[in-house]
């Protein structure tokens, strides 16, 4: 695969903490892909606060929650206990319009995609943007919360405690 595109969690770490990890991958564009940009528990890490953050360490930032986001309003990719079907999702419009947005923007930029949840395997980055993107032959790597890197075949062993999933 060519092209590469990051994913980062901010969980609860410090803002100078964040920054020092998405430029030790010399990333350029942060893409906001959660639904709500805004977090109760870490207010550093709301869109006015995260984006004048980027800004002041020439860092663009780019919400794309809308169209990528993990818990869309669209009430149709939901199940009856109100849990959100990601393989009806990346068939949606709107869903594959945002990872087209994110395949040209990978084109020009080293971009890492951001939201909430530290670790990837708990987070729509893996189980939802990670497939949809390596569909389109674009190589997601996952930065953890102590800032090294896995791919999401690496991923899936850690996942799966280094056994092969049999199904």
């Amino acid at each position: 695969m060519g092209l590469k595109i990051y994913t980062i969690g901010h969980s609860n770490i410090e803002p100078g903490e964040f920054i020092k990890r998405v430029k030790q991958f010399n990333i350029e564009v942060l893409v906001d892909v959660r639904s709500k940009p805004y977090s109760q528990y870490v207010p550093h890490f709301n869109k006015e606060k995260i984006e004048q953050l980027c800004a002041n360490n020439e860092i663009k930032y780019l919400f794309l929650g809308d169209l990528l986001g993990g818990k869309p309003k669209d009430n149709s990719i939901y199940d009856k206990e109100e849990k959100v079907n990601y393989e009806l999702l990346a068939k949606k419009d709107y869903f594959l319009a945002g990872i087209d947005r994110l395949l040209n923007l990978a084109k020009k930029y080293r971009i890492c995609l951001m939201c909430s949840e530290g670790q990837p395997d708990e987070c729509h980055r893996n189980r939802l943007l990670g497939p949809a993107l390596e569909k389109i032959g674009i190589e997601a790597l996952h930065i953890l919360p102590d800032g090294t890197v896995v791919d999401s075949e690496q991923l899936k062993l850690e996942v799966n405690k280094g056994q092969l999933a049999l199904f």
